[in-house]
């Protein structure tokens, strides 16, 4: 059985398991009210906060502030999330205030693993009057698996540490039948603690990306209540709004949010002229220690080459290999990203100093290549063989048994 396997079994049978006790959180439904889609549908979710395991998409710092009306004045705040990440790690926050009461819930993530599979986990915890507002601590089991550009389907598991058998279960899938963001077709699926599967909340909808940046969403859910919201992205600037309305298709409230950090993309053109540059000096390696240990990791160079890649105003990148000491296969991975990279239209540059065939081979992608003027290229090429000793032995009386 392939190691990934077996969380998504645990997943799956913990959600026709909670047979036992009352939650004492806020349901999926009713904490997410910010989510304009189900957590594994378009971007990053809520940073964590909804599925630990997205984080682990993050390429950059990324921060967004949300807000709604439902309890006041747009400008009342009596309810807001705060929601932090960086690739791997989350953090967010909501608050929500009635009368002279509030709560707020923190909820802090940690994540693994790449696009096709990644899991994470999550502690979440209270402050203020959180036996008013029934809370206790929980732990989230998350994965999200995507197997191709078309499809998507996120695991999540919530269990209280305080409460035993106040657990809930999330499912949500995503199909997008072009194999790109133009088009996402979602829905998900929660099941609360004595809920039988019959009485369980889902919600299903549709995201359109019909201008890079610019998507329009609509989510209806089984109370018969639906949301129309846009986002609007300005590069490392985001901006969203989302309409609620009741059963009776009445207006009740809206939503607001603003996203700073990362790069989206967007429809704003920008001047194609400056390159990036990125250093690889000294080691290159899969995975480095958490402490005194500088080196360059694969996956943090292939994550910089895709920002580049994306950005707009991006017309090119230039790269620094004095000092480089890498394995062959990293830096044929490297190179493979970078053909991606010039795909795109886009321009490498690469500056070597000392160089070895490995090396040279590497810069060879580049559209240009700069060398130190004191510095040395060694081609002694490639060779390939094997030695064979049988017929020597024999010779000199030794026997052999291969």
């Amino acid at each position: 059985m392939k190691s990934h396997t077996l969380p998504i079994i645990c997943l799956v049978l913990l959600i026709p398991a909670l047979a036992f006790g009352q939650a004492v959180y806020p349901s999926f439904h009713t904490q997410n009210d910010f989510l304009l889609t189900s957590p594994g549908a378009m971007k990053f979710g809520l940073y964590g906060y909804d599925n630990p395991a997205l984080t682990s998409l993050l390429h950059e710092p990324d921060l967004a502030f949300l807000w709604s009306d439902q309890s006041g004045k747009w400008t009342d705040f009596n309810r807001w999330g705060f929601f932090a990440a960086r690739p791997n790690v989350g953090f967010g926050l909501i608050h929500q205030k009635v009368g002279t009461l509030y709560v707020t819930d923190y909820r802090l993530s940690l994540a693994t693993g790449n696009r096709t599979m990644s899991y994470g986990l999550a502690y979440g915890w209270s402050s203020g009057y959180t036996k008013t507002f029934n809370r206790s601590s929980l732990v989230m089991i998350g994965t999200l698996f995507r197997p191709n550009p078309y499809l998507s389907l996120g695991l999540v598991g919530t269990l209280s540490t305080q409460s035993r058998g106040a657990d809930e279960g999330v499912v949500d899938l995503a199909a997008r039948p072009f194999g790109n963001e133009l088009l996402t077709v979602f829905g998900d699926y929660a099941l609360q603690s004595k809920q039988t599967l019959a009485v369980g909340r889902w919600s299903t909808g549709v995201a359109i990306e019909a201008l890079p940046g610019v998507r329009i969403t609509g989510r209806y859910f089984d109370t018969k209540s639906f949301t129309v919201g846009i986002q609007f992205s300005l590069g490392r600037v985001g901006l969203a709004t989302q309409a609620h309305y009741d059963k009776d298709a009445k207006y009740s409230y809206n939503t607001y949010g603003v996203r700073v950090g990362a790069f989206d993309r967007t429809m704003l053109k920008g001047r194609k002229n400056s390159y990036v540059g990125i250093t690889m000096s000294g080691p290159v390696k899969y995975q480095r220690f958490q402490f005194l240990d500088n080196a360059h990791t694969l996956k943090n160079l292939l994550a910089a080459i895709e920002a580049a890649k994306q950005d707009p105003s991006v017309a090119g990148i230039a790269i620094n290999t004095s000092g480089l000491a890498a394995d062959g296969e990293i830096l044929w991975e490297v190179r493979e990203k970078l053909r991606d990279f010039k795909s795109s239209g886009k321009r490498v540059m690469v500056f070597i100093d000392r160089a070895g065939m490995n090396q040279y081979h590497f810069a060879s992608v580049a559209d240009k290549i700069v060398m130190d003027t004191q510095g040395l290229i060694q081609l002694g090429g490639y060779v390939a063989g094997r030695t064979f000793l049988k017929g020597t032995l024999e010779k000199i009386g030794i026997g052999y048994d291969e």
